[in-house]
């Protein structure tokens, strides 16, 4: 039998004290929630929705250092909640900045169409993913001409 897996590494740096405290808050409600816990804001309805974090996280480092990790955990992670809590995250601190994370998907055996990856840019307000299934649709839909996929299943 084959695994599947999903990987990424990414943190935000120069956290202040205010957003080091926030992330710790948010993040520790959302691993603890239910999907009737009250008060929580939608931006976090969505994601216990979802039924797991998907990442792991820890606040490192002090002062101009002090940086939030996310990452896929001990063997795998998902993407789907992260762009929720960033969003979140900008909107109150720094609507003026981005993020960034890309991640590679792989299989424990060599099985077609098993590997790839993508990325994601997020601002305050906007979420912009991008895979290879995206970049081939564009590409096919860019150039006339073409007739068919040759190396399908």
């Amino acid at each position: 039998m084959a695994s599947n897996y999903m990987q990424f590494s990414e943190a935000i740096g120069n956290l202040t004290e205010a957003e080091a405290a926030w992330i710790t808050e948010k993040l520790t409600q959302l691993e603890e929630a239910e999907p009737d816990t009250p008060d929580l804001e939608d931006w976090q309805k969505d994601i216990v929705s979802i039924g797991w974090l998907g990442f792991s996280w820890q606040i490192e480092g002090e002062g101009a250092d002090r940086q939030l990790w996310i990452h896929h955990g001990d063997e795998s992670g998902s993407v789907e909640a992260i762009p929720d809590f960033i969003c979140a995250f900008l909107s109150k601190f720094r609507p003026n900045d981005y993020f960034t994370l890309e991640w590679a998907t792989w299989c424990s055996k060599p099985r077609i169409r098993e590997f790839s990856g993508g990325a994601i840019f997020i601002t305050a307000t906007d979420v912009f993913w991008h895979t290879p299934e995206t970049f081939f649709e564009d590409k096919k839909n860019q150039l006339s001409g073409l007739k068919q996929e040759i190396n399908t299943l």
